[in-house]
């Protein structure tokens, strides 16, 4: 009887050599399936209600555990965990959100800090002030509360100035150009005014600083056409030059070759004299007949150049020999000023600027470091 329970209990007891059921392995690979099934769900990031989630047996509430051993927070059943939702045992939880939804994307309920809040009330209190009291809305008479105008605020500005400058204007325009020179704060007084007049007026032409352009003369070069002393530029700013002024500077250069005074080989002959006697004439090798056309000089241009080129300035003749040239310097210019003639205009400024106005001009070009 012995012998026969142990034969059967043998029987029962698998062999060592013996190979495993495909309904064990079959059984078992379903079993791990499911396990890993279930911790996919666990780790997943999308939103899913715990409850349906396939192989799992929920209680009211359920307790699980992640991978660091770190306890979840209880979930009540067909709850919906929130994506990257944190353990409030951490100290983080999700924003409160304002309800709004694009295309899963939540919007935080983030409210501005209350200083911002001041400020921006402060910033629509000041707004509303300044609203009523400039004119800063249109108005029947463009004015606010405080009945302020830009006009008005110029014509302020101007009596203030005003005041100022009498406290100089009535000594300057009593003392002579002499008198200004000597007295350091007269001749501040008429290089403030004169320079601001320059600007307005004279720059468009001399340049800022009276530096010239070609055809307008530089002034700071100490070149002058009528004269640089102090009353001959006085002079010339009052009256002008060629402006049709009866008092205003006159004179003419002649169109030598186009009226038929020269011929064309002589006014090229003449064009390289005069670069000859200026100094601007580099080839040497020339052959042009400088005997004849020192003759064409002496005969066409020596009456208003002086025999010697150096310039009248009782009719505005330029001194041809100096470097400084009002048109300019190349041979092609030449040629056309001696063919064509040149006649520049300076306005007149009597009656057009305050005769104080003209004197502090005057005293202002003539300090730019040409003066006489």
């Amino acid at each position: 009887m012995s012998s026969d329970m142990d034969k059967e209990r043998d029987s029962n007891m698998p062999k060592d050599d013996a190979k495993p059921d495909d309904t064990m392995i079959s059984a078992q690979s379903a079993s791990n399936a499911e396990s890993s099934k279930s911790a996919e769900h666990e780790v997943d990031n999308t939103s899913v209600p715990l409850s349906r989630v396939e192989g799992i047996e929920m209680s009211p509430k359920a307790s699980f555990l992640n991978t660091d051993g770190v306890d979840k927070p209880e979930v009540e059943p067909n709850e919906t965990v929130k994506p990257h939702a944190r353990s409030k045992t951490n100290g983080f939880v999700d924003p409160e959100t304002t309800g709004h939804d694009w295309d899963g994307i939540e919007e935080f309920r983030n409210p501005d800090p209350s200083w911002l809040r001041v400020l921006f009330y402060i910033c629509v209190f000041f707004a509303l002030t300044y609203w009523i009291l400039y004119p800063s809305w249109p108005t029947p008479d463009d004015q606010g509360a405080l009945q302020w105008s830009s006009t008005k605020e110029l014509e302020e500005d101007l009596i203030s100035i005003d005041k100022v400058r009498q406290k100089y204007q009535q000594q300057f325009d009593k003392a002579s150009f002499e008198q200004i020179f000597q007295d350091s704060q007269l001749l501040q007084f008429a290089m403030t005014g004169g320079r601001s007049a320059f600007n307005n007026n004279c720059a468009m032409c001399h340049g800022i600083g009276g530096g010239g352009h070609p055809g307008y003369p530089n002034l700071t070069a100490g070149a002058w056409l009528w004269g640089g002393s102090i009353d001959d530029i006085y002079t010339t700013i009052k009256y002008g030059i060629r402006s049709g002024h009866p008092d205003g500077r006159d004179s003419q250069m002649p169109s030598l070759g186009k009226d038929g005074v020269l011929k064309a080989e002589e006014v090229v002959m003449l064009a390289h004299y005069v670069m000859d006697i200026g100094g601007l004439l580099e080839d040497q090798s020339n052959t042009y007949d400088k005997a004849k056309a020192s003759q064409l000089f002496a005969a066409n241009c020596s009456s208003c150049h002086g025999g010697d080129g150096k310039g009248n300035h009782d009719v505005g003749a330029p001194d041809l020999t100096d470097a400084i040239w009002l048109y300019g310097s190349d041979y092609e210019t030449i040629y056309d000023v001696i063919y064509n003639g040149r006649g520049g205009v300076m306005p007149y400024w009597t009656g057009k600027l305050s005769d104080s106005t003209i004197h502090q001009l005057a005293v202002y070009v003539h300090q730019l470091g040409g003066g006489k």
